[in-house]
């Protein structure tokens, strides 16, 4: 199965955590998308680190981290910096998606 997760705010970081790691340890996968103030999550080490574990992949809308001051531009090829259509593609292949 494939998870989606939409984080749209940084309330629910360890949530995001739990979520994606009790996941990934019944062995599916993890789409993580973030926007709005969700991409201020990316400056936190142990949310970078999801993107590590195997399944998960991350990425995150650069018009939302623009518009909220995050730098992307070390954030190398772990992390994908797109736009909503990362988005749209994660609800296309997402079996289901989980807003936080």
């Amino acid at each position: 199965m494939k998870l989606g997760v939409l984080v749209n705010n940084v309330r629910h970081r360890d949530h995001l955590l739990g979520l994606v790691r009790a996941a990934v340890s019944r062995g599916h996968e993890v789409l993580v998308f973030a926007m709005d103030t969700g991409t201020q999550l990316i400056r936190d080490s142990a949310v970078l680190d999801l993107c590590r574990l195997p399944g998960v992949t991350l990425s995150l809308c650069a018009h939302s981290a623009s518009t909220n001051g995050v730098d992307v531009s070390a954030l190398g090829k772990d992390v994908c910096v797109g736009s909503q259509m990362q988005n749209a593609l994660m609800h296309h292949h997402a079996d289901r998606v989980v807003v936080l």
